[in-house]
């Protein structure tokens, strides 16, 4: 009735859905809390009840209805929810975990926020640090659908699973299929670019232990400029610049990164960023306006898909060579956002890095962009790298 202004049908299938899906949410209501606190609750609603009869007071004075007739506590954004836990999820999966249906429950809340009721029963109020804090009347905090949530994450649980780490041995593995790429004759211009770039996020995400989308930050007309940066100097290295905007930041920040130009493994960090940099001149990148180095032929960015495309067919090669295990689907358990740090991260921990050799390397976010420090050029920002050179390089050098 509070749904559909109507009583159900008893010879409607969609309605008959419904009432199923109402069920359903009331009883993951129902297990929002522990069984003990049910319980426990229980006992002592029966202890005041008889304290009530004996002192002749009612239990409560509290109106328990009428109810109005709209859904006052949510159902309706329950029942979608519930409606969407039944699609196929990801990674073979028949159906959508709590993580993912709780995407509806933002969406009706941001549909709330924007609607009339939501803009008139909000009421805003800060604190002494000027925080900001909003109240409304919104159904998704009523108190029923708040132990809804929980009892349905309770009862479908959450499954994690993380992207597979890239050893070592498949990163110069897949280097060396780059390498051959690049050397053939037969490969055509087109080929050779893409190979050259595919090696570059290679070499930068593995041996800074960057995300997939911080790897696409690097910025091609200061890269150019810098490029020559560290190569005869008794510590060879290799300056990678970072432009963009960064997560969990504000604005656009400026980046510094120096990397060895050899790493104990053998990755030839520096071979391949020369070849980049060539590249980019050949095709008048190294001038003009901040621009992505990893680019196509037209200056865009290379999308996530085209990087995975060739990252997968690459791992599927050493896959037929017995470098990567057979057991693996190499489409789901490799991408680029996170297999390249975390097996940054695997390599780390092999070598035995300390974790202040760790941090350094992790927390260039932090350290570069902190108060005094987001918007120093490029040149402030490596004047500050070499006063402590070795400890910049000491990651990527055990890479």
């Amino acid at each position: 009735m509070n749904l559909y202004l109507r009583n159900p049908n008893p010879h409607s299938p969609s309605d008959e859905v419904a009432l199923n899906l109402i069920r359903r949410a009331n009883l993951d209501m129902l297990w929002g809390r522990d069984s003990s606190t049910v319980t426990s609750a229980y006992g002592q609603m029966l202890q005041l009840k008889k304290m009530s009869s004996d002192l002749g007071l009612l239990v409560s004075r509290d109106k328990m209805g009428p109810w109005p007739i709209e859904d006052c506590s949510g159902v309706e954004t329950a029942m979608l929810m519930l409606w969407k836990s039944l699609d196929k999820g990801q990674k073979g999966r028949n159906y959508c975990q709590f993580d993912t249906i709780r995407k509806i429950r933002s969406l009706r809340e941001n549909i709330h926020s924007g609607s009339i009721n939501g803009l008139l029963s909000n009421v805003a109020f800060t604190d002494q640090r000027g925080r900001v804090f909003h109240m409304d009347k919104s159904p998704m905090h009523t108190k029923w659908f708040q132990l809804f949530s929980k009892g349905c994450e309770s009862r479908m649980g959450n499954s994690t699973s993380q992207d597979a780490a890239l050893s070592v041995e498949a990163m110069l593995a897949m280097l060396e299929l780059l390498e051959l790429r690049v050397q053939r004759t037969s490969t055509s211009k087109e080929e050779r670019r893409m190979a050259v770039m595919i090696a570059a996020v290679l070499v930068v995400g593995f041996c800074a232990a960057l995300r997939g989308g911080e790897i696409m930050l690097v910025e091609a007309t200061e890269f150019c400029r810098r490029i020559d940066a560290g190569r005869v100097e008794s510590t060879q290295h290799v300056l990678v610049p970072l432009m963009g905007r960064f997560k969990n930041e504000i604005g656009e920040r400026n980046v510094l990164l120096a990397l060895v130009a050899v790493t104990k493994s053998g990755i030839q960090i520096r071979k391949w960023l020369d070849r980049l940099a060539m590249i980019l001149r050949l095709e008048g990148r190294d001038v003009g306006d901040p621009s992505p180095a990893i680019c196509d032929e037209n200056g865009y960015v290379l999308s996530t898909k085209v990087l995975e495309k060739e990252l997968h067919g690459l791992l599927k090669i050493l896959q037929e060579k017995g470098v990567v295990p057979e057991g693996l689907i190499v489409a789901s358990e490799f991408h680029v956002y996170r297999s390249l740090r975390r097996g940054a991260t695997a390599r780390a921990t092999n070598m035995q890095l300390s974790q202040v050799v760790i941090d350094t390397n992790n927390r260039w976010r932090s350290m570069q962009t902190s108060r005094g420090k987001k918007n120093l050029p490029m040149s402030q920002l490596y004047l500050d790298i070499r006063v402590a050179l070795p400890a910049h390089l000491a990651f990527s050098a055990a890479m």
